[in-house]
């Protein structure tokens, strides 16, 4: 506690004046003492604030004390205002109030809702108003299809579970691509009867019968390895694995489609082929989130596709990429869905109790619709600003 005010200290008194900031201290002279002092005594209720709201999201179980979350926080603000890139340091402060097991359990619900939104991006960058409406059902309907076609039939291995799931998913990609490139059928129309036609054919083959008992190896990706998350190493090595495809010509070409597919064909690219190329890509990702799905579940559930389509759908445009096309990245989406999630973690220690699934609905819309009206505004402006220019 002592060091962290020290530090303030230093870095608000001391350090300016090293450097010879001597106006920011005649400035800090001329404010208000008691004005000073409620904003210190608000910055320290805020803080105080933050410790509440941390040890509520905190597993039951081993909670540290209202004290130490806010000695911790509070060294956490001096470590991030005092070093360069003291983010970083304030991250590791931090750490320590996170639990294995807390960590381990967000991982794992975080990371399938990671990989929807992956899965979603390359679909909405092709352009023509891509938006994959039915990323969520093909998750659930993998899902089920893995325990009722695989699981329940005695294939349990690896290389059989993870081959359908991929397998699948791209096939689906490559028919609705199809559809949108060649057909030329509205993106919008064909992914929502891939939504309603997966949903279906899910709550179908789940009425079957889809109960099973899950291997070890799948049920062990809500685990740990090494003492990490393992539903994190798999998001890792899947953002790796994408490095390479936004470097590649194809990932140019995407980009110029989107944005404007008549000057990428008049450029020599294969409009066609690049859109389908973004379908299936958007499939291969959606195989990898019900992979991911399924681990957390441990159980078929065919109707949780639903939440999973408006949250991808939230975190893109969070993330900026463009429903226009044209525009967005891997990254962003990766950012848009952890928020999307940090919202709904928080909404949750209000425990709403029934209502509580509807809430997150409000808010998952809510929010989806401010930053479509916020990038619609940006856009506007920047028309502007090109008009005048």
């Amino acid at each position: 506690m002592i060091l962290a005010i020290l530090a303030l200290i230093v870095e608000y008194l001391v350090i300016p004046e090293l450097v010879g900031a001597s106006k920011n201290l005649y400035l800090l002279g001329r404010v208000s003492i008691p004005w000073m002092i409620a904003g210190l005594a608000l910055e320290g209720l805020s803080l105080f604030c933050y410790a509440l709201l941390t040890r509520e999201l905190l597993p039951p179980g081993g909670r540290p004390g209202i004290s130490r979350l806010f000695r911790i926080d509070l060294a956490a603000a001096a470590v991030a205002h005092m070093i360069p890139a003291g983010t970083i340091g304030s991250a590791g402060v931090g750490f320590q109030l996170f639990t294995s097991e807390g960590l381990t359990i967000a991982a794992s619900v975080l990371a399938p809702l990671v990989l929807a939104a992956m899965a979603a991006t390359p679909v909405a960058i092709s352009g023509r108003g891509g938006v994959d409406l039915s990323v969520g059902p093909l998750m659930a309907f993998l899902n089920v299809a893995i325990v009722t076609w695989l699981i329940n039939e005695g294939l349990t291995g690896v290389l059989p579970v993870v081959a359908f799931a991929l397998a699948a998913g791209a096939l689906f990609g490559l028919i609705q691509g199809l559809l949108v490139s060649l057909v030329r059928l509205q993106p919008v129309v064909v992914t929502l009867s891939g939504f309603l036609f997966l949903s279906g054919l899910a709550n179908v083959i789940h009425t079957n019968g889809s109960e099973a008992t899950f291997p070890n190896w799948l049920s062990s990706l809500s685990g740990t390895t090494g003492g990490i998350p393992t539903a994190a190493i798999v998001v890792a090595a899947i953002c790796l694995a994408w490095v390479p495809v936004a470097r590649s010509t194809y990932y140019r070409n995407l980009r110029l489609v989107g944005f404007d597919d008549r000057t990428a064909y008049a450029s020599g690219v294969n409009v066609a082929l690049i859109r389908a190329g973004a379908y299936v890509l958007g499939g291969l990702l959606g195989g990898v989130a019900a992979l991911m799905l399924s681990s957390l579940l441990i159980s078929a559930s065919p109707n949780v596709g639903t939440n999973y389509t408006l949250i991808a759908l939230t975190a893109l445009v969070l993330g900026g990429t463009s429903l226009a096309g044209g525009s967005g990245g891997m990254v962003g989406s990766v950012l848009g869905a952890i928020d999307v999630y940090l919202i709904q973690y928080a909404l949750a220690t209000f425990q709403f109790g029934k209502s509580s699934e509807f809430v997150n609905q409000v808010a998952n819309g809510g929010v989806l619709l401010i930053a479509l009206l916020l990038g619609a505004v940006a856009v506007s402006l920047n028309a502007r600003r090109r008009a005048t220019a």
